[in-house]
């Protein structure tokens, strides 16, 4: 009987060291402005903006909200491949197949990293030419991705909208930070909390 009860044990614990915990649940993120137009104000980008952004990732969806006055939302879908960009005006469908830029590169920075909520973050840098769609590009974007969050590999592959397809295919995480920069303004987004589900 003991024989059988430590079989049975043995079975169950190699079970459990085999599967993979992927990252599902939220981030909080402080978003802070320094505009490089005289005519707006870091203050104002913030109001419309927002000074604060969710993101929800599940394996189902990945979702962002931001508090500011226009409400921005952005949804995408692994099953579809499909997701939209909203506000307080108009809601805008995307199809993640369909590139939104021209990446440049995607550089690894292994000599700059950061604590983030204790976690050790290391930079991935992005650069890329906008797409002549008429919507705004972050021509410049630094990552600092944490292996904490690990998310389950090729779940965006499909998703060639931001390059999400070539930035997750190299990190396999979520980042804690985001420092977005074009012509107008610069926008860092900092992890302030972590909630799993």
């Amino acid at each position: 009987m003991q024989k059988i009860f430590i079989a049975a044990l043995v079975i169950v614990l190699c079970s459990f060291s085999g599967a993979t915990n992927y990252f599902e649940g939220s981030i909080t993120y402080l978003v802070s402005y320094e505009s490089k137009d005289p005519l707006l104000s870091d203050e104002l980008l913030a109001k419309t903006n927002g000074d604060t952004m969710r993101l929800h990732f599940s394996s189902e969806k990945y979702i962002e909200r931001h508090n500011g006055s226009l409400q921005w939302y952005k949804s995408y879908s692994f099953a579809d491949n499909t997701g939209s960009i909203a506000n307080n005006f108009a809601m805008k469908p995307y199809d993640g197949t369909k590139a939104n830029e021209k990446l440049k590169s995607i550089e690894e920075v292994k000599t700059e990293s950061m604590s983030i909520l204790g976690r050790t973050a290391h930079l991935v840098r992005v650069t890329a030419d906008p797409a002549d769609d008429g919507n705004e590009h972050f021509t410049q974007r630094d990552y600092y991705f944490s292996n904490d969050l690990f998310i389950q590999p090729g779940i965006f592959d499909k998703c060639k909208y931001d390059s999400y397809d070539q930035i997750y295919s190299k990190t396999n995480t979520l980042p804690l930070k985001m420092v977005f920069e074009n012509d107008a303004y610069k926008v860092t987004y900092t992890a302030i909390k972590i909630d799993s589900e």
